[in-house]
């Protein structure tokens, strides 16, 4: 990593002498001038309805220029995050929420209440009970959240569907302890200064990619319509070059990384996913994968398990975003896949 040029620091430090502690995890003036501010509207939160003295306030904005001089993520410092609406609150532990999951989760929503989402999951069927075998009640949409991490996932799709979709069932599943009890926090949180009720979603401590663990999603019907994942995808080699020192330092390396579970165990999580797909009789699987490379091998087991069953199509960082080459796709086993919206690859989506 490249030295910050002294004359960088000096003039950070004539703005405020906390901006050069900052700037050496941020790299950028501008970065590290609004972490300062958030840092400083941090201090400033913490200590209502008490209050403090400036050197009081001071010595604490120091400590948290430090931790983040340290590379520490500022949400873990801040102690959340926004996604969407939502503020999730992130613990050391468990993976920090991403914009780009965020783009993506969003998308599935705002595709699901269009109708453009799947053939079969018609929005008239959640929301009016135009549907056969359940008179007038709205269908109930079932959706698993597999690696769930913070909860980030399955709380802002209900938070995006909940005033237009009346039942839904929501469960989460992930093998951390930690990002269990994450979770269930932020599942009370929401409820707390979003919702004042209680919400039909749910968090499960399990390890989802042990065939010997079984789902139970509903005890009258198993079967979803959604299922949505943030697996464990870096390889060891991309995750020891080319994450940050921040992530590799500070955040767990299990949900980055998927653990070796023997001899004839490539890592390749998205099998499994592909058959709980399956197992399940979902209508739609996103997964979110690595870039390109890690998209083609997961479309082309998709091609493989799924074919002729689902269509399979990629999703970039913003997939609602307009393509540079709106005909972008990839061959795979004669079969075009197209590529959806901006950035960098994201996810595999089988719909």
């Amino acid at each position: 990593m490249p030295r910050i040029p002294h004359s960088l620091l000096l003039r950070a430090h004539e703005i405020s002498p906390f901006l050069p502690l900052v700037l050496r995890a941020t790299r950028t003036l501008p970065s590290a001038l609004n972490e300062l501010r958030w840092l400083a509207e941090h201090v400033q939160e913490q200590s209502y309805p008490r209050s403090l003295s400036n050197s009081q306030r001071s010595r604490k904005l120091l400590q948290l220029c430090k931790r983040r001089e340290r590379g520490e993520p500022l949400q873990y410092i801040l102690g959340s995050q926004p996604f969407g609406e939502l503020d999730i609150k992130c613990r050391p532990g468990v993976l920090i929420p991403r914009p780009e999951t965020e783009a993506y989760t969003t998308h599935v929503a705002k595709l699901l209440l269009e109708g453009r989402l799947h053939k079969d999951l018609n929005p008239e069927r959640f929301m009016t009970g135009t549907h056969h075998g359940n008179g007038n009640r709205p269908a109930d949409l079932k959706i698993l959240d597999l690696c769930s991490g913070s909860g980030c996932i399955s709380l802002l799709l209900y938070s995006l569907l909940s005033g237009k979709v009346p039942n839904i069932k929501i469960r989460g599943y992930d093998i951390s302890a930690t990002a269990h009890k994450l979770s269930v926090e932020n599942l009370r949180n929401v409820e707390k200064n979003h919702f004042h009720k209680s919400c039909p979603v749910e968090f499960h401590q399990k390890d989802i990619f042990s065939k010997e663990e079984e789902l139970q999603i509903d005890p009258e019907s198993n079967s979803v319509d959604i299922i949505i994942s943030n697996p464990p995808y870096i390889t060891l080699d991309g995750f020891n070059k080319r994450t940050s020192r921040s992530v590799r330092n500070w955040e767990p390396k299990t949900a980055l990384v998927p653990t070796p579970r023997g001899p004839d165990d490539d890592g390749f999580l998205y099998h499994r996913l592909l058959q709980l797909h399956q197992h399940f009789c979902s209508k739609v699987l996103v997964m979110e994968v690595a870039g390109e490379t890690q998209a083609r091998l997961v479309a082309d087991a998709a091609r493989e398990i799924c074919y002729p069953s689902n269509r399979i199509e990629i999703w970039r960082d913003w997939p609602d975003q307009d393509s540079p080459d709106p005909d972008q796709s990839i061959i795979l086993r004669d079969e075009k896949i197209p590529i959806r919206g901006n950035g960098n690859v994201r996810a595999v989506v089988l719909l």
